[in-house]
């Protein structure tokens, strides 16, 4: 078989999930739905990061002062970070978006492209998404100040598809 990776918004991808256009989904937030199952598949945990070094923790007071990149306000990554914020009484509204983008991949890459003078760049992104390019040292991370960023990560599959081999195989593979 064919693997197709695709990021999309969840709607989307349970769209084509109920079209049977792909096998399987990989989502952040279920919309649950009576012919999909779902299963908890793993907890992530978004940080932030830049092209040049932070500090270990940023104060929730220092926010205002980057420059940000930001997915588009319908994602449920971009409404986890508004909750998270809105909770600590953090008006992220009031935050320099500079670009909005629409998938983890265009976030890690517009902010590796930053420019180092001025305002620093940040973002909040899966912790998983730039290890290794943290690693490496080309990009940095921080928590933020008494906020935790952690969602639950599902794996979505048609109820009629509940014991189909490939289904079983590639569920126990990931």
């Amino acid at each position: 078989n064919d693997v197709l990776i695709q990021v999309d918004m969840t709607q989307k991808i349970l769209d084509q999930l109920i079209d049977k256009k792909i096998d399987l989904a990989i989502i952040e937030s279920p919309i649950f739905l009576d012919n999909i199952i779902y299963r908890e598949w793993t907890e992530d945990e978004m940080i932030l990061f830049s092209n040049q070094p932070l500090p270990k923790s940023v104060r929730p007071e220092d926010l205002n002062s980057y420059n940000w990149v930001c997915r588009e306000e319908e994602s449920h990554t971009r409404r986890l970070m508004s909750e998270v914020f809105e909770e600590a009484n953090i008006d992220c509204k009031s935050f320099d978006i500079r670009t909005t983008v629409t998938s983890p991949t265009a976030i890690k890459q517009t902010v590796l492209k930053a420019p180092k003078e001025g305002s620093q760049t940040v973002a909040l992104i899966s912790k998983q998404v730039v290890e290794d390019e943290v690693e490496n040292g080309m990009l940095y991370c921080a928590k933020i100040k008494g906020l935790t960023f952690k969602r639950p990560f599902y794996v979505a599959y048609l109820k009629d598809r509940k014991h189909d081999a490939f289904i079983d195989k590639v569920t126990s593979f990931i």
